[in-house]
């Protein structure tokens, strides 16, 4: 028997026999268009599917008609609750496949939750964004939305301005992840343009954003931040706005207005800041950030990522160390201050002596790699027991490690 016509069988069968089945995640490695063929007959059986999550990363085989097979198998799932569709670095995939993806999106009028990736896509542009936007305002009743379009070159800030506009009528958002890292002629304009439609979106619990700082500078994060200290609803905030390349357009001013937008988010209980390689931040950044932390009294989890901000010192440990104090309820801390080459072994110490007087405290991993020569392994092992004698703590891991 033909291989190909035996692994089809095999595969109809296989999904045949889950026709009942409400959920699905599947992994592809090497595929073609040819191996969609064979899935969109098989999942012709599936009627009551409501989650399917399908990556096709790396999958260079998969062309423009590949999404058009996959857009032709979406129509028949009515009941779908949930989708997650991603094609990282299918890097022969223009606007027209995502516009088939689109249009097989159209009828799914059940989708609570929508995740679409196309990072490392170059053919993708502002144009598939505009027919994105178009399917989204639809669905009045969204609750997620996750879009993935870093490294897509020729996406511009026509596109945050389209989403923009449409995200002000998806008032039932609860989750919003966006990442536009490596699309370098976005700038605080598109940024700005985007924050507008997050000001209308009171119901956010949640939000992700990633950028790069090439075009980013601390104007933008003013008006990010403008906006951020009304959404009083959040409970989970990730911002990314990590250095590209060194590049030095956020300062210790962009800092200052990401502190004045914390200190409208009391009810805030996780969050992630990166601003690694952002060299223009000082100790004075943090002394501003310390500000907006130290009255976050329901956070369990902060994420503070500064590596390779050269210009931070002891002084700045410190002022952070003074924040985390204030911190009753904390659980979980991570900071990565790697490459920070001016600070020694006193600014690890400060951190420690403040996380001492955190009781709920169980989680801890710190990052101080190619610091001060005095920051050697050995000296962060005596700080590593002494804070895994405490009793409420379950997990110490600092950076670098003993041999």
């Amino acid at each position: 028997m033909n291989s190909d016509l035996a692994e089809k069988k095999i595969l109809i069968k296989t999904l045949k026999s889950m026709k009942k089945v409400r959920r699905i995640e599947i992994g592809f490695q090497w595929i073609t268009n040819k191996h969609l063929e064979n899935f969109r007959e098989g999942f012709r059986r599936l009627n009551s599917l409501e989650s399917l999550s399908l990556s096709f990363k790396s999958c260079r085989g998969i062309t423009n008609s590949g999404l058009y097979m996959i857009r032709k198998s979406l129509k028949r799932f009515n009941s779908l609750k949930s989708i997650n569709l991603s094609f990282e670095d299918c890097r022969y995939i223009t606007d027209e496949g995502l516009q088939d993806i689109i249009q097989g999106l159209k009828k799914l009028s059940s989708l609570k939750s929508i995740n679409l990736g196309f990072e490392k896509c170059p053919g993708i542009t502002d144009e598939s964004l505009q027919y994105l936007d178009k399917l989204l305002k639809q669905f009045h009743s969204l609750q997620s939305l996750n879009l993935d379009f870093s490294q897509c070159r020729q996406v511009t800030n026509e596109a945050l301005n389209n989403l923009g506009q449409t995200l002000k009528k998806l008032s039932s958002l609860s989750s919003i992840n966006l990442n536009f890292k490596q699309c370098p002629t976005i700038t605080d304009e598109g940024l700005g343009k985007l924050a507008e439609g997050l000001e209308k979106l009171g119901l956010l619990k949640s939000i992700r954003l990633k950028f790069d700082s090439i075009g980013i500078t601390d104007e933008g994060l003013k008006c990010l931040s403008q906006v951020l200290e009304k959404l009083s609803s959040l409970r989970s905030l990730y911002l990314d706005f990590q250095g590209a390349n060194g590049y030095k357009n956020i300062t210790d001013e962009g800092l200052y207005h990401i502190s004045l937008a914390l200190k409208g988010l009391s009810s805030l209980q996780s969050l992630d800041l990166d601003f690694g390689e952002c060299r223009q931040i000082t100790d004075e950044g943090l002394k501003n950030l310390r500000k907006g932390i130290e009255d976050l009294g329901l956070l369990r989890s902060i994420i503070l990522s500064f590596w390779a901000c050269e210009n931070i010192t002891n002084e700045g440990l410190g002022s952070i160390s003074e924040g985390l104090k204030k911190l009753s309820l904390l659980r979980s801390i991570d900071l990565n201050f790697s490459r920070c080459q001016k600070l020694t072994l006193e600014g690890p110490k400060k951190i420690a002596e403040s996380l001492k007087t955190l009781a709920l405290l169980q989680s801890i991993r710190m990052n101080f790699a190619y610091c001060h020569t005095e920051i050697t392994s050995r000296a962060l092992e005596l700080l590593r027991e002494d804070l895994k004698s405490l009793v409420h703590v379950k997990r110490v891991v600092i950076y670098p490690v003993p041999l």
